[in-house]
């Protein structure tokens, strides 16, 4: 089985337009299987956009038997028009709005458009889901670019003028990648810690704190990272025990790190929170 499903992923990605000629999809294949022939989908989709809305039409059925098909569904519909945003925008669109309207955010939030696609993707989203749910399914587009820092996400969110809620949306993303690949490479310098506050600031103004504490308690779940040297960044800003900083910061950090937490708590001003987070550490 594992053979088979590696040898399948491997034409699904070479080789998609005779992958998807060559084989049906299996109602009960598994999530791994399902997604090798989602790939091929989308990229059968951006070179010819027939073929793959072809296959898609003749596998996926919107009847009673729709529950028996799985993970597939969902998955073959969101890469079809995924890949269709690069060759037949107007399709994607026309695909999308034939939709349930109820489906249609996690349809969208299913797809992981490449930095060409994002534009066309941000547009399709604004245009298909109430104004409410598109700063979650914003996040796909941007992740792509959380991996290269705070730099091309800002530039993407002012292309696309960005509201406060999309961009609030995105920093609180920003908080699971805040280096990028940078901290699997080396330490992160003082001075980066201080530019992502600042671009938090921007974001979300009022909430940088919040999310920078969020951060750089990631960022030692790693275990990559020395304790002594974050927590000297964190209390720094965070001088007057208030907690801004460093209650996010304490709440993101693993158990195993509770001897180390224990004097960082005892900074937190205002008893009850300072319970509670010792508390946490007991547990």
């Amino acid at each position: 089985r594992s053979l088979e499903g590696q040898l399948l992923a491997g034409l699904c990605s070479r080789y998609p337009a005779a992958a998807l000629a060559r084989f049906e999809l299996d109602p009960e294949a598994s999530l791994k299987t399902c997604y090798s022939y989602a790939r091929a989908v989308s990229s059968l989709a951006k070179k010819d956009p027939a073929a793959a809305a072809a296959w898609v039409d003749r596998i996926v059925s919107d009847g009673p038997d729709k529950e028996k098909q799985g993970y597939g569904p969902t998955l073959l519909k969101a890469s079809l028009i995924e890949g269709l945003l690069q060759s037949d925008e107007a399709e994607a669109s026309r695909r999308l709005a034939a939709c349930p309207e109820k489906e249609r955010a996690d349809l969208l939030s299913q797809m992981h458009p490449s930095s060409e696609q994002t534009p066309a993707y941000i547009a399709l989203l604004r245009e298909s889901v109430p104004a409410g749910q598109v700063p979650k399914s914003l996040v796909n587009a941007i992740y792509p670019l959380l991996w290269s820092g705070s730099e091309p996400v800002s530039k993407m969110l002012d292309d696309m003028a960005a509201s406060p809620q999309e961009r609030l949306a995105v920093a609180e993303k920003m908080t699971e990648y805040p280096f990028g690949s940078v901290s699997y490479t080396r330490e992160v310098r003082v001075d980066e810690v201080t530019s992502l506050h600042d671009w938090f600031a921007l974001q979300a103004p009022g909430k940088e704190n919040e999310l920078m504490g969020q951060s750089l308690g990631k960022l030692l779940s790693g275990g990559s990272e020395d304790f002594t040297r974050i927590a000297a960044m964190v209390t720094k800003y965070d001088a007057d025990g208030s907690g801004g900083m460093l209650i996010p910061f304490l709440s993101g950090l693993p158990p195993s790190l509770s001897e180390d937490a224990t004097p960082l708590i005892e900074r937190i001003a205002d008893p009850a929170k300072r319970e509670e987070i010792r508390s946490r550490f007991q547990k």
